[in-house]
């Protein structure tokens, strides 16, 4: 079986014979025991990464797997990641002639690829009743490694294999099929080992031309310099697990017992994108800017209302229509005709137009106000980031380097909702104002330079480059394809932090969270709390009964009116949110 030159051969993951091909996902390695702060997740790469998928060619990346026939179409949009895109991403050299350039770090944070739809929500009328459209199969598994410390006590230690396949008619999964709901597609299984494919040639190459970009001296990943030169983050979705461990088997060559160390943390409380259930001042700053004038006159837009009316004929809701029309596009399932005339990414479609009104409405509020929540929905991602920054900007040389253990290729592995406000707390002009697409990818590269060069006071620099595009200058102050790190360092400085202010004004709708978090704030004592209340609630009773006997109505009780026309051009469209994939569907 033909793999990529100078890589470890995999063994395979077993496979269903019975393959539904374009819904099928690859396997991923967990853990089957309560963990610490701080879960060692087993990786075992060689029994989930499948580089026979790949191979190189003069047209570039491509698969070799037959049990699927995606991509059928001359032409996908941007969004879906096809080969096609993929094979564009490539980290190009660096040509801005800097003397003395190394390379001494890389932060690399993606969204994971393609997956299944996140809920079993209801798209669009029909859509449910369409086994095509609804039902997902997926016939690659899942497998879990007993923990590490006990695999080592005893011999022939084996793999669970994970299937979805419990439940019998009438009683089915969330999916109708096997697949989980958000479960990482075999599409985006591919998307990341190309990631990782394109980091493992600018980074790890042999090229001398490229002896400035390379990271480590040793492809294997045993024989990185020091066991902290690598720092793995991701949340605990299994899409995102998925994809950094992919993408890191592209990368790092491996044997049969490698390990590698994922950090992560309670999904509900974990930071790799908003959470406003644990910063309440998140919903507050939605609100603020969905009440704002500028977002009044995007409602009112004939572009907004030709949407929303396209929608209701439908039967779509808002916040679910992105999810909806590129899970099913993009892996070649059967759209409502009038969303069904994509061609090419410009071409004026009803489809395109969709997604561009969607993409503004949602994302309003992540640039509002100089980008004020996504600064502080990453605030404490950053602040993991720029400590590490900082510490190689003081390192006199990769030696030093290695003395204090500071990470040289950090990963942190989220979602469209980590990238983009990743994307927008570095400037007002960094952000393209695109949704990000599947398997996305955005670098920061740090840099050492020869002292004395006017534009790098610091000695450091750094480059930024998206989805295999550099960016650099796009942010204030920085007008080449490197620039000092200490402008970097001053962007991200005043919001990058642990420490949040999270308090809520209180004009936030009232949450769950909003209660609990001003009840242990203001050190309110329940059973007094609970005497209170019901003391108010009998005060409002005796109020009410009165009311009735006098006037002998009920209060607030509304006349039926009939329904009046809305003139076009009049109606406002509810702000999308974006607090979770279970509202949002998208992430």
């Amino acid at each position: 079986m033909t793999r990529p030159a100078g890589k470890s051969n995999f063994r395979h993951t077993r496979t269903s014979s019975k393959s539904r091909g374009r819904s099928s996902t690859p396997t991923s390695v967990g853990c089957t025991y309560t963990c610490t702060s701080t879960c060692m997740l087993s990786m075992f790469l060689s029994a989930t990464i499948i580089l026979s998928l790949l191979v190189q060619d003069a047209a570039g990346i491509k698969s070799l797997n037959n049990e699927r026939m995606l991509w059928s179409k001359d032409e996908y949009p941007e969004y879906c990641s096809s080969p096609k895109h993929m094979q564009k991403r490539t980290i190009p050299t660096v040509k801005q002639d800097v003397t003395g350039l190394q390379i001494m770090q890389v932060f690399a944070t993606i969204r994971h690829g393609s997956r299944t739809p996140w809920s079993a929500y209801d798209c669009w009328h029909g859509y449910l009743d369409d086994p095509a459209q609804s039902k997902w199969d997926c016939d690659l598994t899942t497998l879990m490694a007993p923990p590490r410390d006990k695999a080592k006590d005893r011999e022939g230690s084996f793999l669970f294999e994970k299937v979805y396949d419990g439940l019998k008619p009438p009683l089915t999964n969330e999916l109708g099929g096997t697949c989980e709901v958000g479960q990482l597609l075999l599409t985006g299984y591919d998307q990341q080992l190309a990631n990782g494919v394109h980091l493992r040639d600018a980074y790890l190459s042999d090229d001398e031309e490229l002896a400035h970009m390379k990271l480590f001296a040793s492809k294997h990943y045993d024989e990185r310099p020091y066991v902290e030169s690598t720092y793995f983050r991701s949340d605990d979705d299994q899409r995102v697990l998925m994809s950094g461990q992919v993408l890191l088997g592209g990368l790092f060559d491996v044997s049969e017992d490698t390990i590698m160390t994922v950090h992560t943390a309670d999904r509900s409380r974990d930071i790799m994108d908003q959470n406003d259930a644990d910063c309440p001042r998140l919903k507050d700053i939605e609100n603020e800017a969905g009440l704002s004038p500028e977002y009044t006159a995007l409602n009112s837009t004939a572009l907004a209302n030709e949407m929303i009316g396209i929608l209701d004929d439908i039967g779509c809701q808002m916040r679910f229509t992105l999810d909806c029309m590129m899970t099913t596009f993009c892996n070649d399932r059967p759209l409502p005709e009038v969303l069904n005339d994509f061609t090419h990414q410009d071409d004026g479609s009803v489809f395109n137009r969709m997604i561009d009104f969607w993409t503004q409405a949602s994302t309003f509020h992540w640039a509002y106000n100089n980008g004020e929540y996504s600064k502080l929905a990453l605030g404490p991602l950053w602040a993991d980031m720029n400590d590490a920054l900082k510490k190689a900007r003081n390192a006199n040389s990769i030696d030093d380097m290695a003395y204090q253990k500071i990470p040289r290729f950090y990963l942190a592995s989220g979602h469209d909702t980590t990238v983009m406000p990743f994307l927008i707390s570095l400037g007002s002009k960094v952000w393209d104002g695109i949704w990000p697409v599947y398997a996305s990818m955005v670098l920061i590269e740090v840099y050492s330079v020869t002292e004395g060069q006017s534009d790098f006071p610091s000695n450091k620099a750094f480059r930024l480059v998206y989805n295999g595009q550099v960016i650099t200058s796009r942010m204030d102050h920085c007008n080449a394809e490197l620039c000092d790190l200490d402008i970097l360092l001053a962007q991200i400085e005043p919001f990058a932090s642990w420490e949040r202010n999270c308090e809520s004004s209180g004009n936030a709708d009232d949450s769950e969270s909003n209660l609990t978090t001003s009840q242990e704030s203001s050190g309110l004592n329940p059973s007094l709390g609970f005497t209170v209340a019901l003391a108010i609630l009998c005060s409002l009773a005796s109020s009410l009964a009165t009311f009735v006997s006098v006037t002998g109505k009920w209060p607030f009780r509304k006349e039926r009116q009939k329904t009046e026309f809305t003139p076009a051009g009049t109606e406002e469209v509810d702000l999308p949110r974006l607090d979770d994939d279970s509202d949002m569907g998208i992430i």
